[in-house]
């Protein structure tokens, strides 16, 4: 390999490294699972205490997605602001659904859930 070859290979390696390394840098999702791991956590010991196997799994499911669409309507919620939010989850052995209203609960970092 000359040195031409060299420097053009070190030159598209470089180049490659400037397109990959942002995208893999990306800021996370605003509502995603780890931003909003405390008010997930928080509907999930308010909703799902007593449940067990899939009714407890069904309630979890449903807390993440109560808590990701109350965030999607929020940003703030899940990102260090106080709201003034609440998410309730109910479940049954089959379908779970979800409401929300306009009171803020002490108990959760964004006082969302309680």
């Amino acid at each position: 390999m000359d040195t031409a070859h060299v420097r053009r290979f070190f030159l598209a390696s470089v180049l490659a490294g400037a397109v990959v390394v942002p995208s893999v840098m990306a800021a996370p999702p605003v509502c995603g699972r780890k931003a909003c791991r405390e008010e997930i956590q928080a509907c999930v010991d308010s909703q799902c205490e007593g449940l067990h196997g899939k009714a407890r799994a069904r309630c979890k499911k449903a807390c993440v997605a109560a808590v990701k669409d109350a965030c999607d309507a929020d940003p703030s919620l899940c990102n260090g602001q106080v709201t003034t939010t609440t998410v309730e989850v109910t479940t049954t052995s089959t379908v779970a659904t979800t409401s929300s209203t306009s009171t803020t609960l002490a108990g959760s970092p964004s006082g969302a859930f309680e």
